[in-house]
């Protein structure tokens, strides 16, 4: 359970009883694991057991012989709601953003300045190996792909094989004969193993994640800890499943009341190593036992099932829930492959099936399945959100024969009556296949960028240790003396140096507590981003922003001051609602940056210059790699409130004059429009350095988009961000300048026509919404309108009408359709930004 960090400060406390109040902790540990660095160092792969056993895979019986593989807004009202297909490239421009993302309500995840558990987290598979050469072909690829998950953020990685576990341990039903148990029932014992092995007492918690064999990884920048608590949320459970694509309870619990709830998929399990898991675990492990037919030899029991008549150890956890339904919502979690609804797991889908189609399975399959076709149309009707998708953690391909002929991509009712249209399609290795292509979709962290996150959250730590150490010892906390549309808080150790500052989030401007009564007004809602082209200002969540920018920094010289999100407590706070007179105590969540002595805004240097940055001659004192640099991620952040009060003129030792840009928090709007920085100054005209190029080089735009969501920020504001990148990395490359990327990104004043990348934004969403079927783009206006006449309340009437809509919508067609809109859109928008370059290539020539 996480445990919330607290300054505390008294108006007259002026030393020592400036003290820190914890919620349960006494001291902050000696490392936080972040999002992309853990506890413990990368260790080797280690196999645990007999890796030379071999047994009849009963499911992978195949006569074939000598297989082959297959490679593979500025407008605040709408006085009108238009479909999305019938809107002009110039009303798409001004108006409403109804894009890909309409409608989609997601909320913030938080990294604040809360202290987790350190953890140690093992991802392990277990199996054994199979005398069918189709089935070990898959899992030496998704061995070597979870090797990688693990390697990326320092995990140690298990393989199972120990055959022993499963030697004498099931009994049958009738003969009382000892037997071994099938090797699908492998996972349990190995589960319990881990689980029985003494906890390492360097760490306060250890986490284990047990993957099938046939389930790769495809989202590595995910850390495997973080997940785990974006998947509970707030509650403290010890075991956290998945839900199956389809509700398989009637099918093997005929005749009971089966709520849909228990319908867990046993592809992933994540435990906790504690007595209440064990506990369970091992409950689980005796339902081996439960008899399933005593006169199938081949199945008797779950433990003894050789073949698909039972779902065996995840069959068995649904007993073991029913037996003991308090469990369920507390100690185990069952969550959904993909719920875009969830605070905390928003970003993440897992478990999501890559099964699309109709397979024609070989006659000897046949006979083992009870049919020679397989298709998955259930999956579009029930759980469409459950289809794997580019982007998501991890997929499988559950259901798809080893070896078949892929009679269609798509799924079909009678994929017999396809055979006979296709007879020449070849038997390949479907699975094989499909679990290519995920891996080949593989989202990935550059390692710069990851260095770079890690060391954000490891200085922003160590930020937040010195505050706690200058506090304990006689510092302070004040109100600074500024200008600034933001309220500002100096933290002063005992000799009254400033060592950092303090920004509350509700008292920036048009925050709830603004001290101005003029700044103060109604914050925009999450969703609003997708109805409303928002400033980056309007849209808030500052504080988030401000440590993405941190996050993303990558530069070597002008980089950002060091800055984490946390939570203070002080009686310096203010509050447009108290009237009490004396200390009052504020709990306040804010952003903590790191002070920079001996420098002085820019500004200051020449305060008639006012904002054009033209006017100020210490610029081009500055190394140009600093200039670019600071330009480069005002373009890759769109900062909309870089100004000469935004950046620091720092004096070296030596007399030098360096930059030194703050407050990237106003950044990534809805709409790139009207972008403020360095990259519109005289000095953007110069070719970039071999430095900036190397920079830009660096940035991954998928990587980025990635980064940002995992932030909680809205998917709109993320494709903006992998654009942006985009845009910098064509650029550079074709020998344009800083000061043609800000010609491109941003309009010249607020009353010109809109910048030319929203309109290739505009023309790549409009694009991408015809190339839907009829039906589709029927079902995607209907869905909008409702979503409109929802918020504005035009139609209250109907206020039922349109939830259903809007709800059946979300259930059933949204994940497909976003998916077809979103890579659509990047074919467009890829396509159109180069006849861009081409064109101003040739006019520079």
């Amino acid at each position: 359970m996480n445990n919330s960090f607290f300054l505390t400060f008294s108006k007259s406390a002026e030393q020592l009883e400036n003290q820190l109040v914890f919620t349960s902790l006494e001291s902050i540990p000696k490392k936080k694991p972040s999002a992309f660095s853990s506890v413990q160092l990368a260790e080797p792969k280690e196999i645990i057991g007999k890796t030379n056993h071999q047994y009849q895979d009963t499911e992978n019986q195949l006569s074939q012989q000598g297989t082959t593989s297959s490679q593979p807004l500025q407008e605040k009202k709408i006085k009108k709601f238009w479909p999305r297909w019938k809107l002009t490239l110039a009303k798409a421009a001004s108006a409403v953003a109804l894009g890909v993302l309409a409608g989609i309500t997601l909320h913030s995840f938080f990294r604040t300045a809360d202290l987790p558990p350190t953890r140690k987290v093992t991802l392990m598979s277990a199996y054994l190996n199979s005398k069918n050469p189709l089935r070990n072909n898959y899992v030496k690829l998704v061995d070597q792909n979870h090797e990688e998950w693990a390697n990326a953020h320092g995990l140690r990685y298990l393989i199972n094989q120990n055959s022993s576990l499963l030697e004498q341990q099931c009994q049958h039903p009738t003969t009382k004969e000892i037997k071994d148990c099938s090797p699908y029932w492998l996972k349990v014992p190995a589960m319990i193993q881990w689980l029985q092995e003494p906890k390492d007492p360097s760490v306060d918690e250890e986490v284990l994640y047990l993957i099938d064999d046939d389930m790769p990884i495809t989202n590595m920048i995910h850390h495997p800890s973080d997940v785990f608590d974006k998947l509970r949320g707030k509650i403290d459970a010890g075991i956290v499943l998945v839900k199956d694509s389809v509700n398989w309870l009637d099918w093997n619990f005929p005749g009971q009341k089966n709520d849909p709830a228990y319908a867990l998929n046993g592809g992933l399990w994540i435990l906790r190593k504690d007595q209440k898991t064990l506990d369970i675990i091992q409950k689980l492990w005796e339902t081996r036992h439960v008899v399933h037919d005593e006169k199938n030899e081949k199945c008797p029991t779950l433990g003894l099932c050789m073949n698909q008549n039972t779902l065996h150890e995840q069959q068995g956890m649904v007993i073991v829930l029913k037996n003991n339904p308090s469990l369920l919502g507390h100690n185990v979690l069952i969550v959904d492959q993909r719920d875009t609804k969830s605070p905390t797991r928003s970003d993440i889908a897992l478990n999501t099936a890559h099964r699309a189609g109709c397979f024609e399975r070989t006659d000897e399959e046949a006979k083992y399945w009870g049919g020679k076709y397989s298709s998955f149309p259930h999956d579009d009707l029930q759980n469409p959100g459950g289809t794997w998708q580019e982007g998501d953690l991890m997929g499988q391909p559950n259901g798809v024969p080893p070896w078949s002929r892929l009679l269609s991509n798509h799924n079909h009712w009678n994929c017999k009556s396809l055979s006979s249209h296709h007879p020449s399609i070849p038997f390949t290795e479907t699975r094989l296949d499909r679990i290519k292509e995920m891996i080949a979709k593989t989202v990935r962290m550059p390692s710069s960028l990851k260095d770079s996150i890690e060391k954000a959250e490891t200085e922003g730590q160590e930020l937040l240790h010195a505050v706690k150490t200058a506090l304990e010892n006689g510092g302070t906390i004040k109100a600074a003396n500024s200008d600034s549309a933001n309220s500002c808080y100096h933290i002063r150790n005992k000799n009254d140096d400033i060592i950092a500052i303090f920004k509350p989030d509700d008292e920036r401007k048009f925050g709830p507590n603004h001290p101005k009564k003029e700044l103060v007004r109604a914050g925009s809602s999450h969703e609003d981003i997708a109805l409303y082209k928002l400033s980056s200002l309007e849209y808030g969540k500052n504080s988030i922003k401000q440590l993405l920018a941190n996050k993303l920094d990558l530069g070597k010289n002008a980089r950002v001051p060091v800055g984490i999100i946390a939570e203070l407590k002080s009686d310096q706070f203010f509050n447009t609602n108290l009237t009490q007179t004396g200390p009052i105590f504020q709990r306040k969540k804010g952003y903590l940056q790191k002070w920079i002595p001996n420098a002085r805004e820019l500004f200051d240097t020449n305060p008639s210059g006012g904002d054009d940055f033209n006017f100020y001659s210490e610029i081009e004192k500055w190394p140009l790699d600093d200039f670019q640099e600071i330009a480069i991620y005002d373009i890759l952040l769109y900062n909309e409130d870089n100004h000469p009060k935004n950046i620091l003129n720092y004096i070296d030792t030596s007399g030098n004059s360096r930059p030194i840009p703050i407050d990237r928090d106003n950044i990534l709007p809805g709409d790139l429009q009207d972008l403020r920085g360095l990259s519109n100054h005289t000095m953007a005209k110069k070719p970039f350095t071999k430095d900036s190029l190397k920079l830009i080089s660096e940035f991954n735009p998928a990587s980025i988009e990635v980064v940002v969501k995992n932030e909680g920020l809205h998917p709109k504001l993320a494709k903006n961000a992998r654009a942006l990148a985009l845009i910098l990395r064509k650029f550079s490359a074709s020998h344009l300048t800083l000061a043609d990327i800000h010609t491109f990104v941003s309009r010249k004043t607020p009353s010109s026509p809109p910048s030319e990348v929203s309109l290739l934004f505009s023309q790549a969403e409009k694009f991408a919404v015809e190339t839907l079927s009829n039906e589709d783009r029927a079902q995607l206006d209907q869905y909008d309108e409702a979503c409109f006449n929802l918020r504005s309340k035009t139609a209250p009437q109907n206020s039922l009408e349109n939830q259903r809509i809007k709800n059946e919508f979300e259930k059933n067609h949204q994940t497909r359709i976003d998916a077809t809109l979103n890579q659509a859109f990047w074919i467009k928008f890829d396509s159109d930004l180069n006849d861009v370059i081409r064109k101003l290539t040739k006019t520079t020539q």
